[in-house]
């Protein structure tokens, strides 16, 4: 009894003899083959040309850099740290008058420092 099998089933109990499923093809060596200086047509890919870039008013305004602005860009000047040494009762008194106008004690002593300045 003769089975009817498909195509690629039958080659395969018959050995792959059909041609499709013949041996491969040896390659050459790459010693025998010729380098072209120019890549062939087939491996060139092509892109699309890049469009010209946009008018003004098409542009994205431009992102915000990021991060706190700084003293200079604001236009105010730069602090500095320093060490003030005072007695206790001192800075006490001195902290309580600052509270009191509700600013901080550099704030208050930098004021001094100005009336003391403007006055002698």
């Amino acid at each position: 009894m003769k089975h009817n099998f498909s195509s690629s089933i039958q080659s395969s109990l018959d050995g792959r003899s059909s041609p499709e499923h013949s041996e491969p093809k040896q390659e050459k060596p790459r010693s025998e083959t010729k380098k072209s200086s120019k890549p062939s047509e087939a491996s060139v890919v092509k892109r699309p040309e890049a469009k010209p870039p946009a008018a003004p008013e098409e542009q994205k305004p431009k992102k915000h850099p990021g991060g706190r602005p700084t003293k200079k860009s604001k236009g105010e000047e730069k602090r500095k740290k320093y060490s003030l040494t005072l007695l206790e009762a001192t800075y006490a008194e001195t902290l309580s008058l600052a509270n009191s106008e509700g600013i901080s004690f550099s704030k208050y002593v930098e004021r001094a420092i100005e009336e003391y300045k403007k006055n002698h």
